[in-house]
């Protein structure tokens, strides 16, 4: 005889009912945990990638995300602050460009070089001059600075709450007598873009630059090479019409 046969017939019914009650308790709660856990992991895998992309945007500065933008975004800075030559136009600099070509009869070719304050000054009347639409973003200010290893281009543009900033550094090369740039570093705020997103980006931004060169470099020659010092940058050319 079993503890179970001990009770009698109500008494057993009583118990079994109270069995199945506990357990249909236990299984809603089990369905409950699974349920919230399964909510969680919608939440976070919905949640997460938002979050992550409204920080980027925060991170830039173009984009005012509440609270974020106020805790996440720190403007970039430049190598060094890069004094344009106050007064002068680009026909000014042109016309001293033509005086400093140095011509090298062994191999028929010419060098002169430009100052990072000239090329700030062709760039900045070059942003000044440009229809709205053509510019990737309004520009306030603009500058470039030339280091041995990059050209730095920074940028200040105004937007709704803030100044929003851009650094860009490449190495410019000659290619086809072409000025081509190989991407270093895109920084728009504190959000360091990736390499080959900034290579996009950077084609749209860096006419600002090129297409100033491309004209200064079209009044004396044939691009052949570029070469970097600090401060300066030196062109090497074939001369249009011999010296």
């Amino acid at each position: 005889m079993t503890r179970f046969d001990a009770f009698s017939p109500q008494e057993r019914e009583t118990i079994k009912k109270e069995i199945k009650q506990e357990i249909r308790s236990e299984d809603k709660r089990k369905r409950l945990i699974g349920c919230s856990v399964l909510f969680i992991v919608i939440v976070l895998a919905i949640g997460m990638p938002t979050l992550y992309v409204a920080a980027q945007f925060a991170k830039s500065g173009f984009f005012d995300v509440p609270v974020l933008s106020r805790s996440l975004y720190k403007p970039s800075e430049p190598v060094r602050a890069v004094i344009p030559l106050v007064g002068s136009k680009p026909e000014d600099i042109y016309r001293v460009l033509g005086t400093k070509v140095k011509y090298e009869p062994q191999t028929s070719q010419a060098t002169f070089s430009v100052s990072e304050s000239e090329l700030t000054t062709l760039v900045q009347h070059s942003v000044a001059s440009a229809p709205p639409n053509v510019l990737p973003f309004p520009i306030r200010t603009i500058q470039v600075a030339i280091d041995p290893d990059a050209v730095e281009i920074f940028a200040i543009s105004p937007q709704k709450n803030r100044d929003a900033t851009v650094r860009v550094r490449f190495k410019p090369t000659v290619k086809n007598g072409d000025l081509r740039a190989d991407v270093a570093e895109i920084k728009i705020g504190s959000l360091v873009v990736p390499q080959k997103i900034g290579q996009l980006l950077f084609s749209a931004f860096s006419t600002l630059v090129t297409d100033s060169v491309t004209t200064a470099v079209a009044n004396v020659g044939r691009l052949v090479d570029i070469g970097l010092d600090q401060g300066t940058a030196r062109f090497v050319i074939v001369p249009t019409a011999p010296r």
